[in-house]
C-alpha cells in the first residue's frame, strides 16, 4: 500500500527534525571526569556512555554526543558552550 503524498511529506519533515548531531570536540582544558559529568547531565548519558563519548572525542578530536531536533541541540550546545566545552550542531 502506498502512502499519500501528504504522509511522504510528513515523514520527510519528521525525518528532518530529527536528523541533527551535536558534536563535542577535544580540549585540552577539561579532565575526563567533567566532560564526562557534563554529558551524563546534559545529554542525558548514561555514565558508560558518557565515558566512552569522552574517550572518543579525546583519541578522535571530536565525537557525536547526541542526535536529535535542531531545537533540542541547540539548547545543549548553549549549556555546553556555558560550561567552555566546544560543540557544534551538523
Amino acid at each position: 500500500m502506498s502512502n499519500t503524498l501528504t504522509e511522504q511529506i510528513e515523514e520527510v519533515e519528521n525525518k528532518n527534525a530529527t536528523d541533527h548531531t551535536l558534536v563535542l570536540f577535544n580540549d585540552k582544558e577539561h579532565d575526563f571526569k567533567y566532560v564526562t559529568a557534563c554529558l551524563i547531565e546534559f545529554c542525558k548519558h548514561e555514565p558508560m556512555q558518557a565515558e566512552q563519548c569522552t574517550l572518543i572525542a579525546h583519541h578522535n578530536g571530536k565525537c557525536a554526543v547526541k542526535h536529535g531536533s535542531l531545537i533540542l541541540l541547540k539548547d545543549i550546545h548553549e549549556k555546553m558552550a556555558k560550561c567552555k566545552l566546544t560543540t557544534e550542531i551538523n
